[in-house]
C-alpha cells in the first residue's frame, strides 16, 4: 500500500505508542483520525503539531469499555470518509492480583482490550472490503508469556492474537490483518529507576525499546502487500530468556 493520501484511524492515539504511530504515518503522508479518552490535552497538542505540518487530523473521544460508544466511534469515523488503516492500539493495563479479581475488573479489561478491537474491526473492516485496507492490533508478549498479577490483561492480549488470525481469514483477500507484540517499551512516568534497570538487564539487548520501534513495524505492515495473520514481536529478545 502506498501510504500517501491514505487515512489512518488510531485508538489511543494521543500519547506514547499511539502518538509515535501517528507521527510515523503522518510522515508517510497519511491523514489521521485520533481516538482518545482521558488524554484530551495530549491528543489536542499532537493534533495541533501535525496540523501545522499540513496533516489532516480528526479527534474523537470515546470510552472503549462501553459498547455503544465503540459503535458510535466507528460510525462517525466512517462518516468522515474512507478509513484505509485501523490501528487498535488503546488498552487498559491494570494490576489485578489473582485473589482480588472481581467480575467488574474482568469485564472492564476484556471489554476495553478485546471487545472494542473486535467491534471496530468488524465495522471498519467490513467497509474496507469494498476497496482494500490494513488492520493492525497492538498485542503484548504477555499474550503468550503471561506474568503474575495481570491475569485479565494477559488473557485479553492472548485473545487479541487469536482474533488477529481469525480476522485475517474472514477479511481476506482485500484486508490484511496483523498484530504486534511488544515487550519493554518506554517505561511509564513514575516507574522507579531501580525497576527500569532491573527489567532492562533481563533483555538480551540490555535496554528498553523506544516507541518508535513499534511505529516502524506499523509502517512496514501498512506498506506490505503480502503479509497477513502475522504477529511481529518487538521485545529485544525478552522471550528468549
Amino acid at each position: 500500500m502506498i501510504l500517501k493520501g491514505k487515512k489512518a484511524f488510531i485508538t489511543g492515539g494521543g500519547k506514547r505508542v499511539g502518538a509515535a504511530i501517528a507521527r510515523a504515518l503522518a510522515a508517510k503522508g497519511c491523514h489521521l483520525v485520533l481516538h482518545y479518552y482521558r488524554s484530551a490535552a495530549e491528543a489536542n497538542r499532537l493534533a495541533k503539531e501535525l496540523t501545522l505540518k499540513g496533516v489532516g487530523v480528526d479527534l474523537m473521544k470515546a470510552n472503549l469499555e462501553k459498547e455503544k460508544e465503540v459503535r458510535d466511534l466507528a460510525h462517525y469515523a466512517l462518516k468522515r470518509g474512507t478509513i484505509d488503516i485501523l490501528i487498535n492500539n488503546a488498552a487498559l493495563y491494570q494490576r489485578t492480583p489473582f485473589k482480588n479479581i472481581k467480575t467488574k475488573d474482568w469485564d472492564k479489561i476484556l471489554n476495553t482490550n478485546l471487545r472494542s478491537v473486535f467491534l471496530l474491526s468488524q465495522k471498519i473492516g467490513e467497509a474496507m472490503r469494498e476497496q482494500s485496507g490494513r488492520i493492525i492490533n497492538l498485542a503484548d508478549i504477555s499474550g503468550e508469556l503471561p506474568y503474575r498479577d495481570y491475569l485479565p490483561y494477559c488473557v485479553s492480549k492472548g485473545a487479541v492474537l487469536s482474533l488477529t488470525r481469525a480476522l485475517a481469514i474472514e477479511l481476506a483477500p482485500k484486508v490484511q490483518v496483523n498484530s504486534i507484540s511488544s515487550g519493554l517499551i518506554e517505561p511509564s512516568l513514575g516507574t522507579f529507576r531501580e525497576t527500569i534497570v532491573r527489567l532492562g538487564d533481563k533483555v538480551p539487548l540490555k535496554r528498553w525499546g523506544g516507541v518508535e520501534e513499534v511505529a516502524k513495524a506499523v509502517v512496514f505492515l501498512c506498506e506490505s502487500d503480502y503479509t497477513t495473520g502475522a504477529n511481529f514481536v518487538i521485545d529485544g529478545g525478552y522471550q528468549l530468556v
